[in-house]
């Protein structure tokens, strides 16, 4: 494809990943083709004339504005969630601290294809909805141990992968771990292996 200021696009100012990605192959065909035209930034408007920053004006029928979108839950009371920059602080963007029973699906921007974390989030969200109906603390607390909240929705591929396949691996051994403790009758003192954050906390929880 060679450099964006080929297109007629000025280089990046940020660091690649620090803001969200164009995904769109027919990007460089139709620059290409001049079906589409490049404009900087926009000064004013003067009826239908838009000025630029860079001193250039046109006449225009129709303007999109893209601005994004904006994230609310109504439908939750004011003051139940922690918010960062617009966006609800959660822990692997999925769990709310000290909330049980409240999940949240799709409320990332990956840098990559869905498919695969769709799928394996939406087990992993069964999985932890099954295990938090056995226990009293909310398994966001116990995931806070080794993933802190944060409002960052944009996230890399493998990383996204990563903290979905890390949570259901958590998510199983933990309902592993209170099947044995709701097995268990007159359970003698916890042996150092269950001394590890996320055993002691299931203790604690269970």
């Amino acid at each position: 494809m060679g450099r964006f200021r080929s297109f007629g696009l000025e280089k990046p100012k940020h660091r690649i990943f620090d803001q969200d990605l164009v995904v769109n192959q027919q990007l460089p065909y139709f620059l290409k083709h001049g079906r589409i035209a490049v404009r900087p930034e926009i000064a004013r408007f003067d009826g239908r004339t838009v000025h630029f920053t860079d001193g250039t004006s046109g006449e225009y029928d129709t303007l999109v504005w893209a601005t994004g979108f904006r994230t609310t839950f109504p439908f939750l009371r004011d003051g139940l969630l922690a918010w960062d920059k617009g966006q609800p602080r959660l822990i692997s963007h999925t769990f709310a601290p000290g909330l049980a029973n409240l999940y949240f699906a799709g409320l990332v921007a990956p840098r990559s294809g869905a498919g695969m974390l769709l799928m394996n989030s939406s087990r992993l969200l069964a999985e932890a909805a099954l295990l938090q109906q056995r226990l009293r603390t909310p398994i966001g607390d116990l995931y806070a141990r080794v993933s802190k909240p944060s409002g960052e929705i944009l996230a890399g591929g493998p990383e996204l992968r990563w903290q979905v396949l890390r949570g259901r691996w958590m998510v199983r051994a933990m309902t592993g771990l209170a099947t044995l403790r709701s097995q268990r009758v007159g359970a003698p003192a916890p042996t150092r292996r269950e001394r590890t954050p996320i055993r002691a906390a299931l203790r604690r929880a269970a």
